[in-house]
């Protein structure tokens, strides 16, 4: 398995709250499709939280459901419910918080950059072996017809590769600049070329984004093929991590395959693959 407290783009403390300065102007329009995913917390028996505060940034993607009035918000898990991954964030304070005390806000911009932002409730699916999360989108529980168009436009489509190696994607996903919850914040929307290199067990997969590497913020963010050849947003998995250099993490001798493993991939961009996200909702969607 992958250390991902080396590496998961995520991270959890008590802040003010805060507001943020978004970006996406050096994006083409109608290409970018991650939404910038925020988990908030208010514990009402603290007098002093008076309002909602940022608890995690990081990326996300809307994905359809069974039915023409759902949709599916896919995020990474460590940034939707924080407090359950405390060999990440071993902050004592996280033992208080739990899902109820949370609220969760998807923000995106439309084709010609107006802002938009809905907020998702406290409801979480999460998966029981993966860093990956999802909310349901219900039609009727948006502002209005509008509001909903708008967001199903932002959605891509989930589907598997059949032959995975060599493929070209687009790593896309909202960058975290600034100190989280400072209030001087910037997230600044990030679209990477890559090239698939390498498979790890079946589920997860690289991407070689060199010379440029996947920035804070982006997990959780989509993996797509070019659109010039796929004009539907097709969406081949979501961003898990940045795979950190073999020299940082920790092995043992008899893990000397692993780190020569990691060594070979240092720099690129885990992500996890669509059909273990799509059978994801499916299991969601069957317990509806």
């Amino acid at each position: 398995m992958l250390r991902k407290t080396r590496y998961w783009i995520g991270w959890c403390r008590r802040y003010a709250s805060s507001s943020l300065t978004p970006s996406s102007g050096d994006i083409e329009s109608g290409s970018f499709k991650s939404v910038a995913h925020s988990c908030w917390f208010r514990i009402p028996e603290q007098p002093q939280m008076k309002e909602y505060e940022i608890l995690a940034r990081g990326s996300g993607c809307i994905v359809r459901g069974k039915d023409d009035n759902l949709l599916w918000a896919l995020v990474s898990a460590h940034v939707a419910v924080p407090f359950l991954f405390r060999n990440y964030f071993p902050q004592d304070w996280l033992s208080y918080v739990n899902e109820q005390h949370c609220k969760h806000t998807l923000y995106w911009e439309t084709d010609d950059h107006h802002p938009q932002q809905v907020e998702t409730g406290n409801i979480i699916w999460k998966h029981d072996m993966l860093d990956v999360a999802a909310f349901g989108l219900q039609r009727h529980e948006l502002v209005d017809e509008k509001e909903w168009e708008r967001l199903t436009r932002q959605a891509v489509e989930l589907k598997p590769l059949s032959d995975w190696f060599g493929n070209s994607v687009i790593v896309q996903g909202w960058q975290v600049k600034g100190s989280v919850g400072s209030g001087q914040e910037e997230i600044v929307a990030r679209s990477l070329n890559g090239t698939i290199r390498v498979q790890q067990q079946g589920i997860r997969y690289f991407v070689d984004t060199q010379p440029h590497q996947t920035h804070f913020g982006m997990c959780g963010g989509p993996i797509l093929l070019p659109q010039s050849n796929h004009p539907h947003h097709t969406c081949v998995g979501i961003v898990e991590g940045l795979v950190p250099d073999a020299n940082s993490l920790e092995h043992s001798s008899t893990q000397k395959e692993w780190k020569e493993f990691f060594q070979s991939i240092a720099g690129y961009t885990a992500f996890i693959e669509a059909s273990v996200l799509i059978d994801f909702i499916d299991q969601i969607e069957k317990q509806l």
